[in-house]
């Protein structure tokens, strides 16, 4: 099978080690390593913004917005984090350390070079490291933890597993769609039955993973890529509705068989809201959104062994920001959302639809976990997200180049 040329470049590793490289890494070696892994990567970043000489040309409103929303959220945790007397410090550098080297300074190294990124083939570079990751965690049961649910390995948790697994399962999807734009028409076949392979893995990924999160947020993505694939305007509702009834029917049924862990935490949230202490935690950051609605408090929860934050991404930006913040945050999601779903239709490339589908995942993931502070994965991803929302719909007017996101020269 002959793929299309691969071009490679600085920025195009940039945005594999933040996007997924962690978890691609962290299967075939050891937790030690893991550490030189974040200083390769971090200087990958730096080197981005070097070469870039640290100047962000002609950026959309959107992302501008997006960026001084994450700044800001990253330098009032910090004053918070140093405001507040704790006694662990080391828990409260590990955190500076994911807040600035493993998210915001890779972020930003991306906003400055994303259009000389090389956007066809970094999709098919990780579709083939994410099937291998998720593969060889499927077969080799790298760890099995707690009521048989799987993590990757011993430095990514069940939900990081799962939510690799929907990244691999949206790719997949996408790279089917529009398989005649990455192998030439002899292979295609080929090509064609190996993503359909990746998608049974990566299905086989989320369930084994035995965490709701991932499940949900990939199907929300999935449903985004229907919705963008064509059916008509009017059968929409009814059909999506329908299939959702089906698949939603078929699949629990299936995962009593199949994936009992995973079956019964679904159980558990449907038949008694079960949220495995979210809801407490929720109901936390509500409080201290109210007692500090202006000036905003710490999203960042230090412990003796880590640090975490409210298991969900709006309220984390609440807590921190106060209601400005929050509504300002929750204004720009909404507005990408609604800009990607009236302009589904232009969406013609697996670059734009995949990265497209990935917010629908994430918006959706957020409310269960992720977040802006240290998920390097989500802050891309809606960085992605506004970039396309914001050029998608340009016309004549040409605010950016937009053809490195293959969008139509309009």
């Amino acid at each position: 099978m002959k793929i299309k040329n691969i071009p490679f470049n600085i920025h195009d590793l940039n945005f594999i080690l933040t996007f997924s490289g962690f978890a691609i890494f962290t299967s075939i070696t050891d937790s030690i390593s893991s550490v030189a892994y974040r200083a390769f990567a971090l200087i990958v970043a730096i080197a981005c913004l070097v070469v870039e000489k640290y100047r962000f040309r002609k950026l959309p409103t959107a992302l501008k917005v997006m960026l001084f929303i994450v700044i800001v959220l990253d330098l009032k945790t910090t004053f918070h984090l140093f405001s507040e007397n704790t006694p662990f410090i080391e828990s409260r550098n590990l955190a500076l350390l994911f807040i600035y080297g493993v998210t915001l300074i890779p972020v930003l190294a991306f906003v400055s070079g994303y259009r000389k990124i090389h956007w066809k083939s970094m999709l098919i570079i990780l579709e083939l490291m994410l099937f291998f990751t998720i593969m060889r965690g499927n077969m080799m049961a790298l760890d099995v933890v707690e009521e048989g649910r799987m993590s990757l390995n011993a430095r990514q948790s069940t939900l990081a597993f799962g939510d690799n697994s929907g990244y691999l399962l949206l790719l997949s999807i996408c790279l089917l769609r529009y398989s005649t734009m990455v192998v030439n028409l002899t292979k295609r076949h080929i090509w064609k039955g190996f993503l359909m392979v990746a998608i049974a893995v990566a299905v086989l990924g989320i369930v084994r993973a035995g965490s709701r999160g991932p499940l949900v947020s990939a199907v929300m993505g999935s449903l985004f890529i229907f919705v963008a694939l064509g059916v008509r305007r009017q059968m929409n509702t009814v059909v999506l509705t329908g299939l959702f009834v089906v698949v939603f029917g078929i699949s629990m049924e299936t995962l009593e068989r199949f994936a009992p862990v995973l079956f019964h935490r679904m159980e558990l949230t449907i038949e008694e809201q079960d949220t495995s202490g979210r809801n407490i935690l929720f109901a936390h950051a509500i409080q201290t959104i109210e007692d500090n609605p202006i000036s905003g408090s710490s999203p960042i929860i230090l412990h003796s062994d880590g640090f975490n934050g409210y298991h969900n991404g709006y309220l984390d930006v609440g807590v921190c920001l106060g209601i400005i913040g929050f509504l300002a945050y929750i204004w720009l999601s909404i507005w990408v959302l609604m800009r990607l779903l009236y302009y589904r239709s232009r969406l013609t490339s697996p670059v734009l639809l995949f990265l497209s589908s990935m917010f629908f995942l994430s918006a959706t993931r957020t409310m269960t976990g992720a977040g802006l502070l240290s998920n390097p994965n989500y802050t891309l991803i809606i960085a992605c997200a506004c970039i396309i929302a914001s050029n998608v719909s340009c016309g004549h007017k040409k605010v950016i180049d937009v053809r490195p996101l293959g969008l139509p020269n309009l």
